[in-house]
């Protein structure tokens, strides 16, 4: 950690010249970081030259009070994704943790002072307009098609004219193939303007459902890495599993690759569906864990068919008895002549004597029995 922060302060003399910052200003801005403003003002210095040196719009809010770090770190956050920065835990870590620690602090700074240095190199190379020296997705891609078909372009080519000659090499090109080295191609009529408009329409909401998903799944996959951090097993090996994940991270990307030139150049075999099972198919789906096999598992049940019928609580219906006086019965009253005996359910009472009439019910187990 000290020889890593020891290597950014030199560098970052290099840039500003020795005097500017001291080595212990430097060290307590990486240790406090947005607990203080003397990180925010290395931030701030550097991005305000890489802004007029790099051409970046986004500008970096002053950081007056440690209230004000939250900005301050979103900010900092829209600027890296400007200068396309790749290190995930700078730009699509939580936003209290992107510069919580003292690394993501010092990485940051390095990432500042390396950029920096290249605009300075390109600015005196390229000058004040292309000190940035960029090139659009589609300029890219037609400067490889040139390449591939050894097409020489000027500097003052007409569109049309260059797209012309492309086309007439292409075709030179598939002439001199063999029959059937290429598939046939899936969309076999011209599309006129409006059909394009149409294209690009359905295109645009299939990029924006699939960005959805994949954006669903990505927040599931981060839950999950997390998840595995809270095994006492895995404790050991945070360090190791933090080092795989951020590697990997930043390849899963959020927006399809999928583009309005792979619709148009779609062939004919697409139509063909394959099964996942087949060999075709599987030799870029295999992986390790298909060939785990879990052994038994403890019976769970839950089979309704296996379900046991609780007792019942009620008792079963009796018909009534003939015979004997009286009245009522569950603790009715019958008169006899005789003393009085208090039995059955809830407190009911017979009489009894001479002539015996009525009935006293004793309550038993599992229902009622009857006493005559």
């Amino acid at each position: 950690m000290e020889s890593l922060e020891a290597k950014v302060f030199s560098d970052l003399l290099t840039v500003y010249g020795n005097g500017t910052f001291t080595s212990e200003n430097f060290r307590n801005a990486i240790g406090n970081g947005t607990a203080a403003v003397e990180y925010s003002h290395i931030i701030m210095a550097l991005c305000k030259q890489l802004r007029i040196l790099a051409n970046i719009n986004q500008d970096i809010s002053e950081m007056r009070s440690p209230a004000d770090a939250n900005s301050f770190v979103m900010d900092v956050t829209s600027f890296l994704h400007e200068m396309e920065c790749p290190y995930a835990r700078l730009t699509s870590a939580p936003l209290t943790e992107r510069l919580a620690t003292p690394e993501n602090r010092l990485l940051l700074v390095d990432f500042l002072v390396g950029e920096l240095q290249a605009a300075r190199v390109n600015y005196a190379t390229y000058g004040p307009e292309t000190s940035k020296p960029a090139q659009s997705p589609l300029a890219a891609n037609l400067a490889k098609v040139c390449n591939i078909l050894n097409v020489q372009v000027p500097a003052d080519v007409d569109p049309g004219q260059l797209f012309h000659t492309l086309e007439s090499k292409l075709q030179q090109y598939i002439a001199s193939l063999p029959p059937g080295a290429l598939p046939k191609p899936l969309i076999t009529t011209p599309l006129n303007e409006q059909q394009y408009a149409q294209l690009e329409q359905f295109d645009e909401a299939m990029r924006s459902e699939y960005r959805l998903r994949r954006e669903m799944l990505l927040k599931r996959f981060d839950v999950t890495i997390q998840s595995f951090s809270w095994s006492e097993r895995a404790k050991a090996k945070e360090a190791e599993l933090n080092h795989i994940w951020t590697s990997r991270r930043p390849h899963m990307p959020l927006d399809s690759n999928v583009t309005m030139g792979d619709i148009l150049g779609a062939t004919d075999d697409l139509l063909r569906v394959q099964k996942a099972t087949s060999n075709s198919v599987r030799q870029h789906t295999q992986c390790p864990i298909n060939r785990l096999v879990i052994g038994n598992v403890p019976d769970r049940g839950g089979r309704p068919s296996e379900a046991v019928v609780p007792p019942r609580d009620m008792p079963g219906f009796r018909a009534r008895v003939d015979g004997g006086g009286g009245r009522g019965a569950h603790g009715g009253r019958g008169r006899g002549g005789g003393g009085r005996v208090q039995s059955g359910y809830g407190g009911g009472d017979g009489y009894h004597g001479g002539g015996h009439r009525g009935r006293t019910f004793h309550q038993t187990r599992g229902g009622y029995q009857q006493r005559y």
